[in-house]
């Protein structure tokens, strides 16, 4: 009889353990809608902060991480950087970071894709694509 309890104890703790070390599995990502206030200062903007809204399984404390790019019509990528945040209990984590604002100045050269990749440990990756940029017109088209 003891063994058994003490074999019931050992699972019981196991379970915990590996509760505790689930992935957050990110389930949708979702970007404010472009403004021309995102934009650098040097195209007419104020560098805005995007607000990136995360949904993911409901656990705390897990490390979620969100990286900013911008795909340019040459194929070349540049970085506008990546921030963490800790992942909220009820399953909705809010991003408000500072991001390198997008800044194309080609003049009509070279277009943007600008998209966030987020991740967490043991999840897949979910990109968005926030929106493009024509560089000749300054029109910025949602995605």
């Amino acid at each position: 009889m003891r063994r058994q309890a003490i074999g019931l104890l050992a699972a019981g703790g196991l379970g915990l353990a590996a509760a505790s070390a689930m992935a957050v599995e990110i389930q949708s990502v979702a970007i404010e809608a472009p403004t021309r206030a995102h934009l650098c200062r040097a195209l007419g903007g104020a560098g805005k902060d995007p607000v990136v809204t995360i949904r993911h399984a409901p656990v705390a404390g897990e490390t979620i991480s969100v990286y900013m790019y911008d795909i340019v019509s040459n194929g070349r990528v540049t970085n506008h950087f990546t921030k963490t945040v800790t992942s909220e209990a009820d399953g909705t984590t809010v991003l408000t970071a500072d991001f390198l604002p997008p800044c194309n100045q080609t003049a009509g050269r070279r277009n943007s894709s600008y998209r966030f990749d987020v991740k967490s440990k043991g999840s897949r990756k979910v990109t968005k694509r926030w929106f493009d940029y024509d560089s000749g017109s300054g029109r910025i088209t949602p995605k």
